[in-house]
């Protein structure tokens, strides 16, 4: 329980319950995003793409969190749209690509976060 003082108005109480209720749900996230930590799939996702020369500043992104956004946004645009739509949308977004840095970037957000579009793929 949340410990208010009694001699707050009902309004103030109102906020200081809701402040102290999603401060936790909002900072977290940030907190999770600055410390870099990442689940087994995202870090392996961000190596994979490493190995490509994938970087962040590749794809104009701040930094892996991004990047790793980014994978998930490619499986669920591959929930609604075929490969060939994602690949050209890829290729307007990042010109500077290569047809093998496009296809890593989708076959491993594939692998590590969709595995259920892998028949796309073919």
């Amino acid at each position: 329980m949340i410990d208010v003082p009694k001699h707050l108005g009902k309004r103030t109480k109102l906020v200081t319950v809701l402040v102290a209720l999603t401060a936790p749900l909002i900072l977290a996230p940030a907190a999770r995003a600055d410390t870099g930590i990442f689940t087994q799939a995202e870090a392996q996702y961000l190596e994979q793409l490493a190995g490509q020369g994938i970087l962040p500043q590749t794809l104009g992104m701040t930094n892996g969190r991004d990047e790793v956004g980014l994978g998930h946004g490619i499986c669920l645009a591959l929930n609604d749209h075929s490969h060939d739509v994602v690949d050209a949308g890829i290729k307007r977004n990042w010109s500077n690509l290569s047809q093998l840095q496009i296809n890593a970037l989708v076959g491993f957000a594939v692998a590590d976060f969709c595995e259920q579009n892998a028949s796309k793929l073919s």
